[in-house]
């Protein structure tokens, strides 16, 4: 999978999840490496 394909899937459903009125955090400077980096404390 082409590095631009992943990122263009995840402004969909960034966009999508917004559109439910789910937080989407800024993803400026963010960079999840493993499933758990995501989840809260």
């Amino acid at each position: 999978m082409d590095r631009s394909t992943l990122t263009r899937a995840i402004a969909e459903v960034r966009t999508l999840l917004a559109e439910q009125g789910c937080a989407v955090p800024d993803p400026s400077g963010l960079r999840l490496r493993t499933m758990t980096d995501g989840s809260e404390p």
